[in-house]
């Protein structure tokens, strides 16, 4: 078993692919993920009255017959610390384990490092993701199939194979 890194749409890939668990980071904004996700919540009728999840959707809810989304709002700066982001991956990798799920898809998040200037943005996201990596690592023996998947290229650039 290995993860796999892709650069795409959490919700269209989650699905399309059928992941069993989207654990989902971020925020509903007027940017990509506002997109997404109306796009996405048309198309299964539990979801279709959910207009923000990472507000109104607090615990794991099923989509479609044994398949689930977890919504994390981001916190300070549009990210998560160090120590909050380890608990919410293994709380809900956990979670899904023990649900009998056997495979996972996630988008991550950006730490809280973020500032002004793109160059020590992109260092902060290729840290951040290499410690995603490490966390989701160490649950792998859990799952058939885990997937880190991003609107931009953070995984890609760093996971080439």
């Amino acid at each position: 078993m290995s993860i796999e890194y892709e650069q795409g749409d959490i919700f269209q890939v989650g699905s399309d692919e059928g992941y069993d668990f989207m654990l989902v980071f971020g925020h509903i904004g007027l940017g990509e993920m506002a997109q997404t996700w109306s796009s996405f919540k048309k198309r299964f009728p539990n979801l279709r009255d959910i207009d923000d999840p990472f507000r109104h959707v607090d615990r794991p809810i099923s989509f479609s017959s044994g398949k689930w989304l977890q919504f994390v709002p981001e916190e300070t700066n549009n990210g998560i610390g160090v120590e909050n982001l380890r608990q919410i991956i293994d709380t809900y990798f956990g979670w899904a384990a023990k649900t009998g799920l056997r495979s996972v898809i996630t988008n991550g998040v950006k730490d809280t490092d973020h500032g002004r200037t793109t160059a020590l943005n992109r260092a902060s996201d290729d840290r951040r993701v290499k410690y995603i990596d490490e966390l989701v690592r160490r649950h792998l023996p859990n799952f058939e199939s885990i997937k880190l998947i991003s609107l931009n290229d953070a995984y890609t650039r760093n996971f080439r194979r």
